[in-house]
């Protein structure tokens, strides 16, 4: 909830120092150099690469963005992943080459194993939108936004614009869902208000086969700032755990 209160501020301070013609809110931030990749690597063979993509509506710092998320990596590790933790630059066609460039990176690195990539929140709207143009073996979203058009709170469909231009249809996954690729699992907290539950669930009768997790409330932190039933996790990791590709 920080993240998204911190980026509305710069938002808003972008939009105020613009004149006719709006800045982009990552103008500052164009060289690729500038993204993050943090990699955990199992001790055997790998089953697979797995892609993680932290949250921060779009505008987070790479190394913050990476920080946040190492437990994806011990996760993955743990079950022989090879686990890559890309920071991307904020902004939108930024943050979207560079997970892009992650994922053809990893495949001409690691031919013939499986790619998946899970994302929370920005994160997670980004790792299916990866989906619509490559080819993931799986993909597992978290509290993410997946239709920027409607059903979000207004703060976040401002940031939304700021960093992805008027067109929010082009740049929902929910919207283009035919498109998406590889098994989906999408993960959800019943009492998340920053991305309402409506979007997972909409997100799921969109996509044929796609499985759905919700989170009843309890007091296991979680990410914007909900909290989740503990023994709901824990079914949850044994459930992917078998949903993953094997």
């Amino acid at each position: 909830m920080r993240r998204i209160a911190a980026a509305a501020l710069a938002v808003t301070a972008i939009a105020s120092g613009c004149g006719s013609k709006p800045a982009h809110p990552a103008a500052h931030a164009t060289d690729p150099a500038q993204a993050v990749k943090q990699v955990a690597r199992p001790s055997a063979k790998p089953k697979g690469v797995m892609l993680i993509f932290s949250g921060g509506a779009w505008l987070a710092p790479p190394k913050t963005e990476v920080a946040s998320t190492r437990h994806y990596q011990q996760r993955y590790k743990e079950l022989g992943w090879l686990a890559i933790d890309v920071g991307y630059r904020p902004g939108g066609q930024q943050s979207f080459a560079d997970v892009t460039d992650a994922y053809d990176k990893a495949k001409a690195a690691h031919p013939g194993l499986p790619i998946c990539a899970v994302g929370e929140s920005s994160g997670g709207h980004l790792a299916l939108m990866l989906a619509t143009v490559r080819p993931l073996s799986c993909v597992e979203p978290v509290d993410a936004p997946s239709d920027l058009t409607t059903g979000l709170p207004k703060t976040l469909i401002q940031i939304a614009k700021a960093v992805f231009g008027n067109d929010l249809a082009k740049w929902s996954p929910l919207l283009q869902a035919q498109r998406i690729h590889g098994r989906v699992l999408i993960v959800q907290a019943t009492g998340d208000q920053v991305v309402p539950a409506a979007q997972a669930k909409r997100l799921k009768a969109a996509v044929p086969g796609a499985q759905l997790v919700l989170f009843p409330g309890g007091n296991l932190p979680f990410i914007h700032a909900t909290k989740i039933d503990r023994k709901a996790y824990r079914r949850y990791l044994l459930r992917e755990r078998a949903w993953l590709p094997h």
